[in-house]
């Protein structure tokens, strides 16, 4: 089995901004629990990790996996309804809140666009031995681990299809954009083919696309957009007729009934 180096990222990091908030969390959780070890079972984490996160002795952030655990463990609410809203409060701020999301709207689209496209596409690439390799580098770098993501890491399967997304249209177009297996036969003076040659170039773009922080730290740190702000403003913030129509109906009345009572009392 293949050795893997550890880099000071290959654990995504989710920066906690309201540790009290996280520790009533946790509290309320090992109440209902009973003990660290059956509260750490319950959220799906090490108890050592729950201990100190608890305890607030892990530095202000938690690792990704272990966000994503606690996430899914309250988000069905079999622990306490509603705690997984208290949770997400305690990990990011309004603005990131909305950031992410927009961002989880997005990743959820393209991966259901993309898949029903190219997922045969891709697992047969995967299962190729030309091809397998090529895969396998490009997850060790973005991932650290040189095999399929999970399901719910979707985001790099996101670039994975979209790095084969071209071979889709082949079924749609009935054979006239290029077939993958056409690709796979073609060569050049070199004996290359011209689909190592593509997949090369195609991984290399969404590697570059990914060397970023991961999508949790970007989100903390991006402001959300003025014009969605704008668009929440028109759906939140009354409009000045509506101003003026409540000011008529319910404060000017309550305003002259208090006038005509202190005129009475004087």
């Amino acid at each position: 089995m293949r050795e893997h180096r550890k880099s000071p990222d290959s654990m995504h990091r989710v920066r906690i901004v309201d540790g009290e908030a996280l520790r009533d969390v946790l509290g309320r959780v090992l109440k209902k629990c009973g003990s660290h070890r059956k509260a750490a079972q319950a959220l799906r984490i090490g108890q050592t990790t729950f201990t100190r996160l608890l305890n607030g002795t892990t530095h202000q952030a938690m690792s990704f996996e272990t966000y994503w655990s606690i996430k899914e463990a309250l988000g069905d609410h079999s622990i306490e309804f509603a705690l997984i809203d208290q949770f997400e409060g305690s990990v990011f701020t309004m603005e990131g809140w909305l950031v992410w999301q927009e961002y989880e709207i997005w990743v959820e689209k393209e991966f259901e666009r993309l898949r029903s496209k190219v997922e045969k596409v891709l697992h047969e690439l995967w299962d190729h031995p030309d091809y397998r390799p090529l895969f396998e580098a490009f997850l060790e770098h973005v991932t650290h681990r040189p095999w399929l993501p999970r399901l719910q890491d979707k985001r790099h399967w996101v670039a994975l299809y979209r790095a084969v997304e071209p071979f889709g249209d082949a079924r749609s177009t009935w054979g006239v954009e290029r077939t993958w297996e056409e690709m796979h036969r073609a060569r050049d003076l070199q004996g290359a083919t011209d689909l190592r040659r593509y997949l090369k170039h195609a991984l290399l773009r969404e590697r570059l696309i990914l060397d970023r922080k991961p999508d949790l730290e970007r989100c903390r740190k991006l402001e959300t957009p003025d014009e969605f702000l704008a668009e929440l403003a028109e759906d939140y913030e009354p409009s000045p007729e509506e101003v003026a129509e409540e000011r008529a109906r319910v404060w000017d009345p309550l305003r002259e009934k208090r006038e005509r009572e202190k005129t009475k009392s004087d």
